[in-house]
């Protein structure tokens, strides 16, 4: 990951997926957090990005992702 916009962004992606059944268990708070740790995101702006709505995702298939890519010209 390059910059801390796309760190934030992946993170926040997780807690969407995580929370997705409306809670949030304690195993996945602590896997959440020591991905935090490894792209270098603080304890305060960790938890602040539990109080942030994320938009919602697009998703590509697998497919669509790689026939739409243009990195393996």
């Amino acid at each position: 990951m390059d910059t801390e916009e796309q760190k934030r962004s992946l993170l926040l992606e997780m807690i969407a997926f995580s929370t997705v059944d409306g809670q949030l268990h304690k195993r996945e708070l602590d896997f959440l957090w020591l991905v935090a740790q490894e792209l270098n995101i603080d304890k305060k702006d960790f938890q602040d990005l539990f109080h942030q709505e994320t938009p919602p995702l697009n998703i590509k298939s697998e497919f669509s992702a790689f026939s739409n890519s243009t990195d393996w010209l």
